[in-house]
Parts: C-alpha cells; sequence; structure tokens
C-alpha cells in the first residue's frame, strides 16, 4: 500500500519534471484560463438547457411565416436579436468542438492520444448538438 502511494508520487514528479515534452500549442486544462474558458462553456450548456424546449415547442419566437408567400421573416428586432444570440453560441461551442482536439490533461499529453480520446468519446455528441445549427442558419 505505501509503495503504491511513492509510485503515484514519482509519477507525479516526472510529470512536472518533464514539461518541455508537451507541445507549446496543447492547452493544459488545469490552468486558469482553461478553467474560466470551460465555466463559461457550462453557463452557455445551462443556457441552452433552458432556452432549447422553450424554442421547440413556441416556434414562432424568432420567425413567423406568411401562408400565402411560404416565406420567413422576421417580426421584431427582439426576435431577431435572440435569433443572433443563438448562433453566436452555437460558434462559441463550435470553438470549443476545436479547442477539444488540443486540451491536455494528465492521461492524455500528445495530440494523437488526445483527439483519438475526444473523437471516441463526446465528439459525436458536441457535432450533432451544434453543427446542424449552424448549417441551416437562415436570415
Amino acid at each position: 500500500m505505501i509503495d503504491d502511494i511513492n509510485d503515484d508520487d514519482d509519477d507525479e514528479s516526472q510529470i512536472i519534471e518533464n514539461p518541455s515534452k508537451i507541445k507549446w500549442y496543447l492547452i493544459d486544462t488545469e490552468k486558469n484560463p482553461c478553467i474560466v474558458w470551460n465555466f463559461f462553456i457550462t453557463l452557455l450548456i445551462i443556457y441552452n438547457l433552458v432556452v432549447f424546449p422553450y424554442i421547440v415547442v413556441f416556434k414562432d419566437v424568432y420567425t413567423t411565416c406568411v401562408e400565402s408567400e411560404q416565406e420567413c421573416t422576421f417580426v421584431s428586432s427582439t426576435q431577431n436579436t435572440l435569433y443572433k444570440i443563438e448562433l453566436a453560441i452555437d460558434i462559441i461551442q463550435t470553438i470549443e468542438i476545436f479547442l477539444n482536439f488540443i486540451k491536455y490533461s494528465r492521461a492524455h499529453k500528445d495530440f494523437s492520444s488526445i483527439s483519438s480520446s475526444y473523437l471516441q468519446g463526446y465528439f459525436i455528441f458536441d457535432f450533432i448538438g451544434t453543427i446542424p445549427c449552424l448549417l441551416f442558419y437562415n436570415e
């Protein structure tokens, strides 16, 4: 049991001693800027969790359709602003998808390990939740 604790301590000291092996473009998830960014992304996700059901139920929040012409136009500047806020959130979440390929942690310290872990994990959920909204953006 004591040997296991000492082995873990040696692993951590090796991590601290060899920071030069980590590439310059990788982002440390334990540094303050990344922690703040993750908190910001969490707030955006909470916003989406609250607003998305409202949008699904009340589809005319953003647009109203003229039935004779079958084209949708924005009704007010408030609705236009809400739609642009949603678009900005989707763009920020797309940036987050790209950043997830270069955020390293204690378990994954090189680009191939980080990217394969992300692609096998949450990438599909992030992609399905963000990209279709950007593709079908129409103003």
